[in-house]
């Protein structure tokens, strides 16, 4: 593709993209940061690079390093399960590896005017420092707590996926699936 096709720094509505051009005359279009639809090229929706003159567009969201997401559920309950520490979600994933976190849905529910409850996801045992997720619910009520990260969240090389929870007067339900992957680093 030559630079009289796309020659933007921007948008250009016609192609479908957004492009950065690193600097003005060098025309160099490599840094594309979201394409619109490649009905022709067989892809529904991808990234793309451009290499030497040529658009370059590769299928996103089907899986990282050739493995697809996995999620794992959690479901404490009022007057029981609730405190709990540094409870593993996922194991170490091993040397060379560790975990993404895409994203979450957890539901929390209260079940009276005292009901105070809280749980956090953690990279590792819980220093307050490794926090990845952190959801409150106070009263009475449900509260839908619910995050897709633009790019997934890794966690500490051969280390575990872990959460811990506190509540108040046995009120807080919660329940909720969190999606990652293991890659090789």
């Amino acid at each position: 593709m030559a630079d009289s096709v796309i020659n933007v720094s921007g948008s250009d509505q016609a192609y479908a993209v957004d492009a950065v051009r690193p600097g003005a005359g060098t025309g160099d279009y490599r840094q594309v940061i979201c394409v619109g639809d490649f009905t022709n090229s067989g892809i529904s929706g991808g990234t793309a690079s451009v290499s030497t003159s040529a658009l370059c567009v590769s299928s996103v969201g089907t899986s990282v390093q050739g493995t697809t997401q996995s999620y794992v559920t959690l479901d404490l309950s009022a007057g029981g399960d609730i405190p709990v520490g540094d409870t593993q979600l996922v194991a170490a994933p091993g040397a060379g590896k560790a975990l993404l976190v895409f994203g979450y849905q957890i539901a929390s529910i209260g079940n009276h005017a005292g009901a105070d409850g809280q749980l956090v996801i953690t990279d590792g045992t819980d220093t307050g420092t490794n926090r990845i997720i952190s959801i409150r619910n106070a009263g009475i009520g449900t509260n839908i707590f619910e995050q897709t990260f633009a790019y997934p969240v890794q966690l500490t090389t051969n280390t575990a996926l872990k959460y811990q929870a506190w509540e108040n007067s046995n009120g807080v339900f919660m329940q909720g699936t969190i999606y990652y992957t293991t890659v090789t680093i």
